[in-house]
């Protein structure tokens, strides 16, 4: 570093390669064309502002291996430009398996995120009064993951048995304020109608 080790009142500029394996703080980041940051061991960066890739940047020049997280303090949804790739493992799972996915990013369309999964195998869940069931995702090749909604999605066709599956989302990493209904139809034949498939929309844990 040219001005000392980066805290949350410094901005910071990437200009080479450059791999984050400990906490970082700082107020931005900036990571310049020709230039990659990877963020592994776990690790967590913790910005006040916004991260910025560039936007002719590779796919795979800002990569947050599973497990690392993007905090931010900012509560702008639009702090942040360029594209990351984020990846989250599932546990070990089996063909025919079912996980729970939610996006990070904007923009991820559902089908690249599992391109080997069956189109009608992609799922969430439908809670308005009158509904209240399973819903197959239409048109997984042009639908967009939206913020904080969940989504249900078999294991790819041919992913080794008992091993984790490694999820990899593309797109500008979320942050900010997000809403979404909410249903609860009450009882319906007995039965209480009150679940809704929710999901994380940010890159770190909640």
């Amino acid at each position: 570093w040219s001005n000392g080790t980066p805290d949350i009142t410094k901005r910071v500029i990437i200009t080479g390669n450059y791999t984050v394996n400990a906490d970082i703080s700082a107020c931005s980041i900036e990571v310049l064309l020709g230039a990659t940051m990877t963020v592994t061991s776990n690790a967590t960066i913790t910005l006040q502002n916004g991260l910025t890739v560039d936007a002719l940047a590779l796919p795979n020049s800002v990569v947050f291996e599973s497990g690392t997280s993007l905090i931010q303090n900012s509560t702008s949804n639009t702090a942040n430009s360029g594209s990351i790739r984020y990846v989250r493992n599932s546990t070990d799972i089996i063909q025919y398996d079912y996980t729970y996915w939610s996006s990070p990013v904007d923009n991820q369309i559902i089908k690249n995120f599992s391109p080997n999964t069956n189109n009608a195998r992609f799922y969430t869940h439908d809670s308005s009064p009158g509904v209240y069931a399973w819903a197959v995702v239409p048109s997984v090749t042009t639908h967009i993951m939206a913020a904080a909604n969940g989504y249900i999605i078999r294991a790819p066709a041919g992913h080794p048995a008992g091993t984790p599956w490694p999820g990899e989302f593309y797109g500008r990493p979320r942050n900010g304020s997000y809403s979404i209904n909410v249903f609860d139809n009450g009882l319906v034949a007995g039965i209480e109608q009150n679940r809704n498939l929710l999901g994380n929309p940010y890159p770190s844990a909640i």
